[in-house]
């Protein structure tokens, strides 16, 4: 997807100051669709449109505000995985990495797989994760970018757990009532 592939709509703007949840995505052959935009996002995105044009790129380079080259977005990526590295407990010396806690060859697109993955732990269906993945076919989505999670795990063992509880809760008042009508 390229940057001109993604257009904030009439929906996304409301008189360039306040911005509603969704964008559409220009799709290859199937048109546009509509991807929610997280609530804790939509301030960040509001502040980044705020006194731009419709056409005007949203996410610029800081040192002059233009639109990123592909120099500059890599450069800015690689900033990105830097701290990120650190954050995860990077060794550093003398401001170089010496023993990174990263895949060496983890590339933007690799965020989509992460994104699938907080929306099963989430809970989201299979059939909405298709649809906000831009996946053609949900065996794609099953297949390739859904991930057993501990908390998928715990939550399913969760799930049985309180499915057996209820049916023991029932079969307990059932024997119960049968129990006190034979005395």
């Amino acid at each position: 997807m390229k940057h001109y592939d993604v257009i904030i709509s009439d929906k996304a703007y409301n008189d360039m100051e306040d911005i509603y949840n969704y964008i559409n995505e220009k799709l290859h052959a199937a048109g546009y669709r509509e991807i929610p935009i997280p609530d804790d996002l939509i301030d960040d995105l509001a502040k980044a449109i705020k006194g731009k044009h419709l056409y005007d790129p949203v996410f610029t380079q800081s040192t002059n505000d233009r639109r990123h080259t592909e120099t500059s977005f890599y450069k800015s990526w690689r900033n990105f995985i830097r701290e990120m590295d650190i954050a995860m407990g990077a060794v550093v010396h003398r401001n170089k990495i010496t023993k990174t806690m990263l895949d060496p060859n983890l590339c933007p697109y690799y965020l989509r797989h992460t994104y699938c993955t907080d929306l099963q732990d989430a809970g989201v269906p299979i059939n909405v994760a298709r649809y906000l993945m831009g996946h053609s076919d949900i065996s794609v989505t099953a297949k390739i970018y859904t991930h057993t999670t501990s908390n998928v795990i715990d939550d399913a063992v969760a799930k049985i757990n309180a499915k057996n509880d209820k049916n023991n809760a029932k079969n307990n008042a059932k024997n119960s009532h049968t129990a006190n009508k034979a005395i």
